[in-house]
């Protein structure tokens, strides 16, 4: 494991949204090294919300726990909207203000020549401010598709500055097999290190009794979706699921929200059947129980350039409380084989969620030793071997040569064969941090 090293780490979400990418894999190198976590800026509404106490003011930088601090930003450099010219302007102003900030405290904490880590396509003018060792950017999502057709000054944007990025990174790590061959495009330094699941914790709920107390009366048999309610879920698929079974409860679990106006009426249309439960946004810790407490678990999502480029964490929660999967055809989804069902129509979709109902009690094990070799735990290992051989390269006074291996990780790459049972015995995970 990488240790003794200082981490400037950029990152998309903020450290108390929902627990995602950026803040488990911070969290696992606080154990062992000191990392700077910059949430992305605050939005104008919440500065002005503390200036006049309508919300709990937070502390430019809090000390968490263990090596881990966490950088709010002061209020005068929270971010303006985007879509009018003066918050444009406004933005263009305090973005170098912030970044010259946060390397003023990142001096001031000891920080010297540190891991400069990004997460955020849009700092590329990060790289070379901090005096860093090493930079590495994790491309976790395609991230033009965050912004609509009709944003095409944002989206050629975002474009720009991704290319920028993979191009001046000296590691490029990606969590799927198409953003992994979009890297290998700019930077042969680039590897496929997917998602991954807090595995020890999900367990830790498993073993546990009862069921959420929202869940207790909704009848059996409950077919569940739990993650965010936004656009990329096709809605029409769960009404086509809730009114061809009656008998069958649908469960949603997550906070509602990115929905087009049309998503909106659909999802409302959908909550308003009588055999639909929808439970609302609950904190993390809670979800492994609604999770567990399902007898299928659902990924309905729509097929498209931002699905197809993303590695859903939901596939891996799902797996390590041994759930029945039903899933639309992702390509994340595919990897993992006879474990989940994979369902090309929403009549094959309908079909698969009742073969899910009379499966045997033998694959709910077979997920959950699968799910284990998928822990953030593993997923650290890996990008530590990789951060290490470059770092060890650099000492040595050599270059970074293009495609080295990281040490331990020998396989060819082979992201689209299937993940089966036999992962969990032993036999090395080839979906991790490979290059060729």
């Amino acid at each position: 494991m990488l240790s003794g090293e200082d981490i400037v780490c950029f990152a998309l979400r903020r450290w108390d949204s929902p627990w995602k990418n950026n803040q488990q894999v911070m969290s696992c190198f606080a154990k062992g090294n000191r990392v700077l976590y910059v949430d992305p800026p605050r939005p104008f509404r919440e500065a002005i919300g503390e200036t006049l106490g309508r919300v709990e003011r937070k502390p430019v930088l809090e000390h968490v726990i263990g090596g881990l601090h966490l950088y709010h930003g002061p209020r005068l450099l929270a971010r303006w909207g985007r879509n009018h010219l003066v918050s444009r302007f406004f933005n263009w102003v305090t973005a170098p203000a912030r970044l010259a900030h946060v390397r003023d405290l990142a001096a001031g904490m000891g920080f010297r020549a540190p891991i400069l880590w990004i997460y955020d396509p849009m700092l590329a003018p990060a790289i070379g401010s901090l005096r860093e060792k090493l930079v590495l950017y994790y491309v976790i999502d395609n991230y033009a598709e965050y912004f609509s057709e009709d944003e095409g000054v944002w989206r050629s944007a975002i474009t720009r500055d991704h290319v920028r990025m993979m191009k001046r990174a000296d590691i490029v790590l990606t969590v799927s097999q198409s953003l992994y061959e979009q890297g290998l495009q700019h930077n042969r330094n680039t590897f496929l290190v997917p998602n991954g699941v807090n595995y020890d914790f999900f367990q830790e709920v498993m073993r546990s009794e009862g069921v959420p107390p929202d869940m207790r009366e909704i009848p059996k048999p409950i077919i569940g979706y739990v993650g965010v309610v936004h656009s990329v879920i096709d809605f029409s698929l769960l009404e086509r699921v809730a009114s061809e079974h009656r008998e069958w409860s649908l469960m949603l679990v997550g906070p509602a929200e990115s929905m087009t106006v049309e998503d909106r009426r659909a999802f409302r249309r959908l909550v308003g059947f009588p055999n639909v439960y929808y439970l609302g946004s609950k904190r993390p810790e809670e979800l492994p129980g609604y999770i567990k407490n399902c007898d299928v678990a659902l990924m309905p999502y729509r097929i498209g350039p931002l699905t197809s480029g993303g590695d859903s964490i939901k596939l891996y929660e799902y797996l390590a409380c041994g759930r029945p999967v039903v899933s639309t055809p992702l390509p994340s989804a595919r990897r993992f084989g006879s474990l989940i069902e994979i369902a090309e129509s929403a009549a094959e979709f309908v079909e698969c969620i009742e073969r899910g109902l009379r499966e045997s009690p033998d694959r709910c094990r077979a997920r959950m030793a699968v799910a284990q070799e998928h822990s953030w735990q593993r997923r650290v290992e890996v990008i530590s071997g990789i951060v290490t051989r470059s770092l060890s390269l650099r000492r040595s006074g050599n270059r970074l040569p293009s495609g080295f291996r990281a040490a331990g990780i020998e396989a060819p790459l082979a992201g689209t064969e299937p993940i089966g049972p036999s992962a969990a015995v032993g036999k090395p995970d080839v979906d991790l941090g490979v290059v060729r």
